[in-house]
């Protein structure tokens, strides 16, 4: 990488880090976890969504849908069988097209 490209990169990332200031708010640490899951919303629709990070407390969940609000099953992959986790999704956020980042807090 040349130096122009190399100091516009350092000064993204310095914008992009958190600030030591920013409290972290979860309870439980989190681990990324990239692995494809099944979710099942309270009406039955089933989808394909990835997992992004996950705690004994909740997921992070990648997938084409804005799951806010609702009650979900999460059938994560253990071995040769699913684990099914309910869910509820506090809050969902745009990060492409047709994708969101859905941040849910386990209920069981």
């Amino acid at each position: 990488m040349n130096k122009k490209h190399e100091k516009k990169a350092e000064k993204l990332l310095r914008k992009l880090k958190r600030p030591a200031s920013e409290k972290e708010r979860r309870q439980a640490k989190r681990i990324s976890v990239l692995q494809a899951v099944r979710v099942t919303t309270e009406d039955g629709r089933k989808s394909r969504f990835v997992s992004q990070d996950m705690s004994i407390n909740g997921i992070r969940l990648l997938g084409n849908r804005d799951l806010v609000g609702q009650i979900i099953t999460v059938e994560i992959p253990d071995g040769d069988e699913f684990m099914a986790l309910s869910a509820s999704v506090l809050w969902s956020l745009p990060v492409g097209d047709d994708l969101y980042a859905n941040g849910a807090v386990f209920l069981d």
